[in-house]
């Protein structure tokens, strides 16, 4: 069925960054019959294969094409009614166990690197309310309507838990006119929604968000405020290799084969002596991480029935099958033959019989 292509989406300035939502689209796009749509204008659309990371460039494509093209676009408020978390971690324990939503609000603003790199979870006050509040750091584009949508309406969600009831005195506020499911939005968000306003944002009364919650438990929230320390400290030390490994990431999902050495120290604005000397003192290597990158891949790709041995080492950029069984033999100490039969089988070992 013919659509309109989109218009070429120019990301907000992050730098290189990426996101993990690879396995979640794809799995969507699958249950949508794979639509020619979902992946055009995207560096994915001539491989058609959606990679763990990609560039949110792509992934603000790829929600524009959603909300522009999906005959279910509302399909993230069921998402939201099961119950499934916005962040992971120490965030999202201490959302489901803090004191109040005060106390929430104020977790997500401080340690909420945000999964989406262009858009921020920052704690408002105003008017006597309190709340959440998003802001983006550049044009999201034709998806901004269910980017914003979907953090506002797990917000609501909390707030009923914490509430015991839905949370009727919050409201919602959406920068974009209504779209065709606002009735079932705000049925599922239980407060006012209100569009074409001046912010995206929910807030409550202050009161309400003082109240303690019915969901509160101590320990786990002292538990929760520990782990997210950590894990921003954590994100910290490890921001050079994280960065490293996302950008080769994006290399690999766009080209076919894992950067190079002088390659992926271009993708850093820096040398290759200085990209070596800077992982020495990681004691990290350059082997270990586009081997790392190649091994995620591969049990990608060899978990596709459609796809033999041959073009799997294609697709990993190996010069001949030859090379992608050494490695393979090293990565795995088995074929690769085996080992896909014991992902078949469920025996991941997947080593060889005599």
């Amino acid at each position: 069925m013919p659509f309109n292509r989109p218009t070429q989406v120019v990301a907000p300035d992050v730098g290189n960054s990426t996101v993990g939502a690879g396995a979640f689209l794809a799995e969507l796009r699958a249950s949508w019959g794979e639509p020619d749509w979902f992946l055009a204008g995207t560096s994915m659309e001539k491989r058609g294969e959606i990679p763990a990371r990609f560039s949110s460039s792509d992934y603000l494509i790829i929600y524009g094409n959603i909300a522009q093209h999906a005959a279910t676009p509302d399909f993230f408020i069921d998402y939201a009614l099961a119950g499934v978390p916005l962040f992971k971690g120490g965030i999202d324990l201490g959302m489901q166990t803090a004191p109040d939503l005060r106390s929430a609000f104020e977790l997500v603003d401080r340690y909420s690197s945000p999964r989406l790199p262009f858009l921020r979870h920052a704690k408002v006050e105003y008017g006597g309310r309190v709340g959440i509040e998003l802001v983006a750091n550049g044009d999201l584009g034709p998806g901004r309507s269910i980017i914003c949508e979907v953090p506002l309406l797990v917000f609501a969600r909390l707030a009923g838990r914490y509430l015991g009831r839905p949370p009727h005195e919050a409201v919602i506020e959406l920068r974009h006119s209504p779209k065709g499911y606002r009735d079932r939005y705000s049925n599922a968000a239980g407060c006012e929604v209100r569009y074409q306003a001046e912010r995206d944002a929910i807030t409550l009364p202050e009161e309400l968000c003082r109240r303690q919650s019915m969901t509160f438990d101590a320990d786990l929230w002292r538990t929760a405020c520990y782990r997210c320390e950590e894990e921003a400290q954590q994100k910290h030390s490890d921001g050079f290799l994280l960065t490293l490994r996302s950008q080769a990431a994006r290399f690999l999902a766009e080209n076919g084969r894992p950067p190079r050495l002088n390659e992926l120290a271009k993708q850093g604005n820096i040398s290759s002596r200085t990209l070596l000397r800077r992982l020495r003192s990681q004691n990290e290597t350059y082997q270990a991480i586009t081997d790392a990158l190649l091994r995620t891949r591969c049990v990608e790709l060899l978990s596709q029935p459609n796809l033999n041995v041959t073009e799997v080492s294609e697709r990993l950029g190996f010069a001949d099958p030859s090379s992608f069984y050494r490695s393979f033999r090293r990565w795995f100490d088995t074929t690769p033959n085996a080992f896909r039969k014991g992902l078949q089988g469920g025996d991941l070992n997947g080593r060889d019989q005599g």
